[in-house]
């Protein structure tokens, strides 16, 4: 029964999610490889066993800037972990790691991984997800650069109404600019080299709540969102298989 009533967390943390092969070994978690594998919409353990996913959003590092202290530590994983949860989503957000085309902010980089690792060394298992809120701050929330906009505007839209006019055509970019999904794989690189394979990485979550802008949504997901997917999670089983 209670293996029914968590799989509605499993396969909504499951959806857009490119599983990573752990093979290290880290203080926190058995001394030997960690294999992840999928059975459907299941998380398959090393012993072979489906994997019930207790876990929490621990947000923060997709909107705090890098010259800014985060609101939480490593004692908030191990003050997660002893509640009883045995995983993390960790969000962090393209617009603060490639603030403009090409640059990359080390801090950025090494702060994911640093987070990464705290969650590790807690005993938790992770899964690392790049995210995004109303699109952009061009809008008042986080996530895509603000040079991936054709549309940003000077001062925000201070309501739903104004928001959503613009999301759409931002959202709509993307998906019909090969260059910028080809951006976006390389930023996933970088941060998936950076934070390497420890053996609690469970895996990447794509892209949170990816918007169809001006797409309908049968065709938006089969015409784009999983070529998209499939792209970007070509590129980053290179780094990781």
């Amino acid at each position: 029964m209670r293996r029914t009533a968590l799989a509605p967390l499993v396969v909504s943390l499951v959806a857009g999610i490119v599983f990573a092969a752990g093979m290290l070994a880290a203080p926190a978690h058995a001394a030997m490889s960690r294999s992840f594998s999928t059975d459907g919409l299941w998380i398959i353990d090393p012993s072979g066993r489906h994997m019930v996913l207790r876990g929490v959003d621990v947000s923060g590092a997709e909107y705090t800037p890098t010259n800014q202290p985060l609101a939480y530590s490593a004692a908030s994983f191990v003050a997660i972990r002893r509640q009883g949860f045995n995983v993390v989503r960790i969000p962090i957000a393209w617009a603060l790691i490639e603030p403009m085309p090409g640059q990359y902010d080390a801090s950025a980089i090494a702060r994911a991984r640093q987070i990464v690792g705290w969650a590790g060394a807690a005993g938790l298992d992770v899964v690392l997800d790049m995210h995004q809120y109303l699109w952009t701050a061009c809008f008042g929330g986080l996530g895509m650069p603000r040079w991936t906009v054709p549309n940003c505007p000077a001062t925000p839209p201070t309501n739903a109404v104004g928001q959503e006019a613009d999301i759409l055509p931002a959202e709509n970019a993307l998906w019909h600019s090969p260059t910028l999904q080809a951006d976006f794989a390389a930023m996933w690189v970088r941060v998936a080299k950076a934070v390497g394979d420890p053996p609690y990485l469970l895996g990447y979550d794509l892209l949170n709540e990816p918007g169809p802008g001006f797409i309908p949504n049968e065709v938006f997901e089969q015409q784009y969102l999983a070529p998209f997917y499939r792209e970007v999670g070509s590129e980053l089983r290179r780094v990781n298989p």
